[in-house]
C-alpha cells in the first residue's frame, strides 16, 4: 500500500491530527479537550461536505476555536 492510498483509508484520523497539529501551532499549546471536540466536529463537517485540504484549513481559520488567538494577537500589537 502506497503512502497515498494509506491515508486515504485513514482520512479522518489523518485530518483530525493535521487539524490538530495546525491549531495547537497557532495557538502556541497542545488542543484542549474543548478543542478537541471542536476539531473532531469540524473534521467531520469539513468531510460531509465533501471538502479537501484547503476547506480544512479555511473551516479551522475561521471557526470559534481559532479567534481567541486572533484577539490575542491583535492585543499584542
Amino acid at each position: 500500500m502506497d503512502l497515498r492510498n494509506a491515508l486515504l483509508a485513514r482520512q479522518g484520523q489523518f485530518s483530525g491530527a493535521l487539524a490538530s497539529k495546525l491549531l495547537a501551532h497557532a495557538l502556541g499549546h497542545p488542543a484542549t479537550r474543548t478543542e478537541r471536540i471542536a476539531i473532531d466536529a469540524l473534521v467531520k463537517r469539513n468531510q460531509a461536505a465533501g471538502g479537501g485540504f484547503a476547506d480544512l484549513v479555511a473551516a479551522l481559520c475561521t471557526d470559534k476555536i481559532f479567534r481567541p488567538a486572533l484577539t490575542e494577537q491583535s492585543k499584542r500589537n
